[in-house]
């Protein structure tokens, strides 16, 4: 248990980047201020249109898919293969709330509460779109910095 350089960690030897690093998913959630309600629309509209894996996996290979919609995809893709749902529940959790749990808006530029399920599919879809969009706006730099990483799989 030491660096490749065959030095033991210690106490006063220390590696440089110690610790877990975050998901890119969670990362993003926290530090741009995504919204439940926009956790809501992108979520279920991953749920909609997603029927298996292998159409997930076909969804973040297409270059036209948005970045916000293949962070989500990503985990959920490696939790299937391991037979896990944490990432699902997770992200069910913080998008709708845990059972009998009051649902509070993060955002403040929101003061509308909207009732997805009674929207038509074309306002979803629509809803969707715009809200991919300012996050993608919102958050051109964080996208190049997280594309510019090598991906270490």
């Amino acid at each position: 248990m030491g660096s490749e350089s065959g030095k033991m960690f210690s106490s006063t030897y220390q590696p440089k980047r110690n610790g877990r690093k975050p998901s890119h998913l969670k990362q993003y959630i926290k530090d741009h201020n995504v919204s439940t309600q926009d956790i809501r629309i992108i979520l279920g509209g991953i749920l909609t249109e997603i029927k298996n894996v292998e159409q997930a996996k076909e969804k973040l290979l297409d270059t036209k898919t948005p970045f916000i919609v293949k962070l989500f995809l990503k985990p959920l893709i490696a939790d299937w293969a391991k037979s896990k749902i944490d990432t699902a529940k997770w992200l069910t959790n913080y998008g709708f709330g845990m059972p009998q749990q009051e649902i509070v808006s993060r955002n403040e530029n929101t003061n509308i509460d909207l009732e997805i399920k009674n929207l038509t599919k074309e306002e979803r879809d629509q809803l969707k779109k715009d809200t991919i969009k300012r996050l993608l706006e919102d958050n051109k730099e964080l996208i190049k910095e997280i594309e510019s990483e090598k991906d270490p799989d």
